[in-house]
This record gives structure tokens, sequence and C-alpha cells, in this order.
């Protein structure tokens, strides 16, 4: 047989016994058209399969705030002007009141819960309440301070109700994060975190809201509302802890434990005059936070933290002392003890030291998103007030913004949401998500025209989110958690070179404004996620209220979509609204910074010259 005969007969061409190529076309089209059918029908089950968990979602919702508002509450005895006084008072203050007999630990969860179930409730920023294991523990300290009235002094928050943020892991409780197929999921027991609130004599009695998957800087979702600002109802809380800072503004609660891992503290703390503090991670345990999915817990190099929100620095410090708690964590079984963190105890010297001169820099506004007048304003009234205190304070420049911004971006994206998919199930996203769910579909071809286009039509920071925001390989994620350690050391030498030990900076780049606004702009996180990046404490501190004349964003150097949507939102009526200043300091000097927070605040004294929002 010859080569040419032996290739035939090993690869033979269509022949009048073979199939025609219109068969073949058929067939191809055949099998195409069965696959389209298939996925077809595989995306309308999913659909039906969404729509019955949005169905059963607000079936939940309605049910589970008809049975919060079921919910007995014992009455108190006191005047009402004294339980006005309560609701006013600090932390600090109740303690007094314990101490003196003004009041009763059953008193203070009874007067708490019942304006939780009734203005908690119109505010849309509970998840639970815990009244009954409230009212038993009350009743026990009650008997306790009978018997040995000091206790009140030995343990930071003895016979204080406590109000817990939805992701930390409370027992009896879910930690939904927004999700339907976690209401269900009842934890059975609880981390280091909730055990030394427990220790530190505190009262867990309720549970705050969160945006879906705690992860937006407004607070919404299916299972529990959107959580409304005690200073306008209109206007967003902020985010992720936006429950517990309404919380604490409405006079629901009178402290609480949040978490921090893009501005999560100290975003909504800023948007309803509260404090809040964002510890360096490690500093204090983070046992005890819920599990998200494998993809998000293998995310480390910039990791959240637990922190405190009050009415007072004061009471931010009361917490922190609480969780701090060395000794009783040193006799904790191994596995409880969050093993890989060294704990140190709260440092009083370092706190209480008000005498140190310190060399203060402050910064206004940054260039790649200009913070609004107001917030500018504040920052003024900030640094002046330090410079009345003693201390040297300079203006400065951050140059690393952009930068650590993007690089916070990119490890956000690097998974393309599969680790919320992993979460959320068959559930579709908040509509506050749909336009990161759609960027994470986009091939890279299609992403990188529709960035050339944007850039050609002025767009560029829109550009930036979504060229930003692409999945990563091994070496490329690894290669940006390398970046980030190096800015880590930059920023270092940044405070080091100006020979500064705190920053003034605004607390977000804008107040409080109408609902709705992280879906078309994200970016807005810029001035608290760069400290999270780093990995710098930070807190919050009221200073001030929007003027008349400060209610738009013209200031705005960059003229783009971002800065025409914060301008429309600005001229919404925010006058009055508040706004606070952030102060940072250089990792694990926690104490320093609380310890310049509360000068500033003994200054500002802002709710000295402010009352309440309700």
């Amino acid at each position: 047989m010859s080569l040419v005969q032996n290739h035939t007969s090993l690869f033979p061409s269509f022949s009048t016994s073979s199939l025609s190529l219109r068969k073949v076309v058929g067939i191809c089209a055949l099998c195409y058209g069965v696959s389209q059918g298939v996925s077809w029908l595989m995306s309308l089950k999913r659909k039906r399969i969404a729509q019955k968990i949005h169905n059963d979602s607000l079936e939940f919702r309605k049910n589970h705030k008809a049975k919060i508002m079921s919910t007995k509450i014992g009455s108190t005895n006191l005047s009402k002007e004294k339980i006005e006084e309560i609701l006013n008072a600090s932390v600090v203050q109740l303690k007094e009141m314990l101490k003196n007999n003004e009041v009763t630990c059953e008193d203070l969860v009874n007067i708490f819960t019942e304006r939780a179930i009734t203005i908690g409730i119109d505010l849309e920023l509970l998840t639970d309440v815990n009244y009954q294991e409230a009212i038993t523990l009350a009743k026990q300290y009650d008997q306790m301070i009978k018997e040995n009235p000091s206790i009140v002094d030995k343990k930071p928050l003895f016979g204080i109700p406590i109000s817990i943020k939805d992701c930390i892991d409370q027992k009896g409780f879910p930690s939904s994060i927004g999700v339907y197929n976690r209401v269900h999921a009842i934890k059975d027991k609880e981390g280091l975190i909730m055990h030394l609130i427990r220790e530190s004599g505190a009262i867990p009695f309720i549970r705050t809201n969160v945006p879906q998957f705690a992860f937006s800087y407004e607070s919404q979702n299916k299972l529990y509302g959107k959580v409304k600002n005690p200073w306008d109802v209109k206007k967003m809380s902020g985010g992720s802890s936006g429950g517990e800072a309404a919380a604490i503004a409405a006079r629901v609660s009178p402290i609480g434990l949040g978490t921090d891992i893009a501005g999560s503290i100290r975003t909504p703390s800023g948007m309803t005059g509260i404090y809040g503090f964002k510890p360096t991670s490690g500093r204090i345990p983070i046992q005890g936070g819920t599990y998200y999915s494998p993809i998000l817990a293998g995310k480390t190099i910039i990791r959240t933290t637990s922190g405190p929100m009050g009415k007072s620095v004061e009471d931010l410090v009361l917490l922190m002392k609480a969780v701090t708690n060395v000794e009783y964590i040193q006799n904790l079984p191994p596995s409880l003890q969050d093993i890989y963190e060294v704990i140190k105890p709260f440092d009083e010297k370092s706190y209480n030291d008000h005498n140190t001169k310190l060399r203060i820099g402050y910064y206004k506004t940054l260039s790649y998103f200009d913070s609004t007048l107001c917030n500018q304003r504040a920052v003024e009234e900030a640094a002046e007030a330090l410079r009345k205190a003693g201390h040297e304070v300079i203006e400065i420049d951050f140059p690393f913004a952009k930068e650590l911004t993007k690089h916070f971006y990119i490890h956000s994206s690097c998974d393309q949401i599969e680790g919320y998919q992993e979460i959320i199930g068959d559930e579709d996203f908040g509509e506050e998500f749909t336009n990161v769910v759609n960027c994470s579909k986009w091939s890279k071809v299609k992403r990188a025209g529709i960035c050339k286009l944007l850039r050609l039509l002025g767009e560029n920071r829109v550009a930036d989110t979504v060229e930003w925001g692409y999945k990563l390989s091994a070496p490329e994620y690894l290669r940006n958690c390398d970046s980030i350690l190096k800015y880590r050391q930059k920023v270092i030498s940044f405070f080091q070179e100006h020979k500064i030990q705190a920053i003034i900076s605004p607390c977000f780049s804008h107040p409080a404004v109408a609902h709705d606004m992280f879906r078309e702009s994200t970016i807005n996180s810029i001035y608290n996620l760069i400290w999270n990046v780093v990995n710098f404490p930070s807190g919050v501190v009221p200073v001030t209220q929007v003027r008349k004349d400060e209610q738009h964003y013209t200031n705005s150097r960059v003229k783009d979509k971002f800065s025409k949507l914060l301008d429309s939102r600005m001229r919404q009526n925010t006058e009055g609204m508040p706004v606070g200043v952030q102060i940072t300091c250089l990792p694990h000097r926690d104490e320093l910074c609380l310890n310049v927070m509360k000068q500033l605040d003994d200054q500002i004294q802002f709710y000295q010259n402010h009352s309440f929002p309700m």
C-alpha cells in the first residue's frame, strides 16, 4: 500500500456513505439549541429560586419585626426626667448612677430595650433583641451591687447594656450579615470577644443591622431593612456598623461593639455624630467575628478588627479595657485565647499623658477625591483646638492615598466576588451591588475596552475602579500583598520624616447624604480604607454640623460622574448633619490615638453644645 493510500485509509474524507455537510451542520445546530435551552431552563430555575428567597426574606422581615415588637418589657418607677437623664448619660455617668443607687441594672435594661423596640424598629437598626437573658443578668447584677457596690468599679462595664453588631457571633442568635440562608443558623457558642464582653460585666441586650455581607458604607438588606439616620431619616447612617451608630445616636444603646475593615466603624460614627475607634488589627482579639467563607477567610493581608462605639472617648476606653483583659485571657483554654495574637493590657499611662506636647499633622482633603467643605472646616477646627491644647499642629500633604486605594480595590476584588457567592448561594445580590456584580462578569478584553472608553469620556476615576476590579492569579495576588507591605513601611517613614505622632483628617469624604449612594459611587471611602490597608489605629470625634452655605460639592477639583452625584446629594437638605474628624496614629499606638481624641473632645465638647437628635 502506498503512503497516499495509507493516509487516505487512516483519515477518510466524507463520502456518499458518510454524513453530509448539511447533516453535520444540522446536528451542531441541534446541540447548540439544546445547550441554549438547558441554559435557559437553568436560568429560569435560578430566577424562580431567587424570587422565592426574596419572598421568604420579606415574610421573615414582617414576622421578625412583629416578634420583636411583641416583647414584654418590665416597667420602671423612675420619673420621665430621670429617664431622660439616663438616656443622655455616658457609660461613665451611668456607672456613677449605679454606684449611688440612683438607678438599677434592671432599670437600664428596661429603659433601653423599650426604646429599642419602638424607635429602634422605626429606624430599622435592629436584628434581634436579647431581653430575657439581659433582664435575668440585670437582676443578678443588682443583687451583686447590693452586696458589694465596689464591683461597679472593678469591672469596666458592670451592669451596662451593650449592643452587638450582627457579624459578631453570639450564642442563641444568627450572624446573618444580611443574607437569608444564614438567618436560621443559630450560634451555639461564642468566641473570645464575647467572652471578654461578658467578663467585663456588660449586658448584651440587642443586635444591630448591617449591609448585605457587612460590606458597604450604607447599611441595608432585605431581612431587616434600611438603617435610617437619627439626625434625618432620609439620610444614610453609614456602614457597615450603621445599625450600631444609629442605635447610639438615637439613644437606643449606651455603647456598642462594631467591626471595621474599610471604615465600618468610623464612617457611620462620623455620619451619626458619635465616637468610634478602629484599633490596630491584632491589638484586641478578633476571635468571635463570624465566619464568612473560605475565600474571604483566606484574605489576611488586610484584616478586620472589632472596636468600640459610644457617646464619649471615656466610654470607648472602658470597652477597650474590657477587651484587653489579659489576666482573664490567660486563664482560658488555648482554643479560646486567640493564641496567635499577643494581646497587651491597656496602657493607662500613655492614654492619660496630657503633658507631653505632640507634633500633629493634618490634611483637609485629598487630590484624588476632595472632601466637602464642611469636612475641611471640621479638620481646621480640630487643628486649632489641638493647638489651643498646647500641641504643634502642621499642615501636610499625604501622597499615598490613591495607591493605597488602588491596592485595597485590587485586594477586595481579587476573587471576582466568588467569596460572596459562596455565602449567598441562590439569593440575589442587593441592588446596591448591581454595578459590582455586572463588572465582575466582564472579560479582560471587555474591561480594557470599557476603561479606554471611560477615559476618553473624562471618567478616569470610574475607569480606575473598573480597572482595579479584575480577578488575580496567585502570583498577582502575592505581588499586591507585597506592595501593601511596602506601602506600610512608606507611611511609617512618612510619620518619621515629618516628626509627627498623629494625623487629623476627614473621617469620610462627605457627611451623611440621601440613601442609595453606594451603588453609584464606592470610592468615597478613600479617607477611611487607606488606614485599614496600612493597619494604623484610627478614631472619630464629632466636631461640627453642616452649614447652610456648605450644601454643595462645587469645590471638587475633579469634574466627573462621582462629583456630580455628590454635589446633587449635598444639595438635598444636608444642613445640620453632624461632621466629625479622624485621628490616626502609628500601629499599636492605640492609647496615644485615644489620648489625642480625648484632648480634642475636651476642647470641642460637641454634646455640650448640641443635643442628641432623638
